[in-house]
């Protein structure tokens, strides 16, 4: 059997595709099995989904600002000004 935390990624990671319709019975079922209080199932759960969209989107912010560099670089080297 899955570790608790374990269980927690699965949850997050299937939550889109698979559980789509039954994260809160899955949140239900670990609670159950853990004998951890629904509610810091479905906080731990919360907080991994939040961390993780925060990661895409500095991941996605740090993308860009390479792109607006480069871009400004080339500019730059082109003899262009802003």
């Amino acid at each position: 059997m899955k570790i608790y935390e374990e269980m927690i990624q699965w949850l997050v990671d299937n939550a889109e595709d698979r559980l789509r319709y039954n994260e809160w019975p899955a949140v239900l079922a670990v609670a159950e099995m853990y004998g951890v209080p629904q509610q810091t199932v479905f906080n731990d759960v919360q907080f991994e989904k939040d961390f993780r969209e925060r990661a895409v989107k500095e991941r996605r912010k740090a993308e860009h600002q390479a792109s607006n560099e480069q871009r400004r670089l080339a500019n730059l080297s082109k003899g262009v000004s802003l």
